[in-house]
C-alpha cells in the first residue's frame, strides 16, 4: 500500500519478537526473497475507524502482538501471507533467503492446475 510520503509500505501483524527500525528483514516476494532494512515503522490511531484518513505515529521498536506499517525499499513484490524474518546478523542473511525460498516453493507445490483452462462467465 502507498502512503503519502512514506511510498510502499506493508502492513504486518507482529506475533512473537521485536521489530526495529534499520533491522534487516527476509520476505517472500513474487521474484524470491525480498532482504532489505527497515525505514521507519508505523502504528496506527489507538481507537480510530480505519477508513478515516489518520496519521501514523512513528516509533523506533515494537514488540508482539502488535499491527505495524513497515516503510522499507523493494516491497514492491511483496507478497501477502508469508514470513517476515529478522537477521540478527549479515551472516544469517542467506539461511534466511533459504527458508523464505523453501516456504514459497512448499506454497507453490500446493497449487494444483486444471488442463481445461480458465472458464469465464459474463452477462449482458
Amino acid at each position: 500500500m502507498k502512503v503519502e510520503g512514506y511510498g510502499i509500505t506493508i502492513d504486518v501483524i507482529l506475533r512473537n519478537g521485536k521489530l526495529h527500525v534499520n533491522d534487516t528483514i527476509v520476505l517472500t516476494g513474487v521474484d524470491g526473497p525480498i532482504v532489505t532494512e527497515i525505514r521507519s515503522l508505523l502504528l496506527p490511531p489507538v481507537m480510530k475507524d480505519s477508513k478515516v484518513k489518520n496519521k501514523y505515529t512513528n516509533c523506533n521498536e515494537v514488540r508482539a502482538a502488535q499491527g505495524v506499517k513497515i516503510v522499507a525499499k523493494d516491497l514492491e513484490k511483496a507478497i501477502a501471507g508469508g514470513s517476515l524474518l529478522v537477521a540478527k546478523t549479515p551472516t544469517e542473511v542467506d539461511a534466511l533467503k533459504n527458508q523464505v525460498n523453501d516456504e514459497i516453493k512448499s506454497a507453490v507445490s500446493k497449487i494444483k492446475l486444471n488442463k481445461t483452462g480458465v472458464c469465464v462467465q459474463a452477462s449482458k
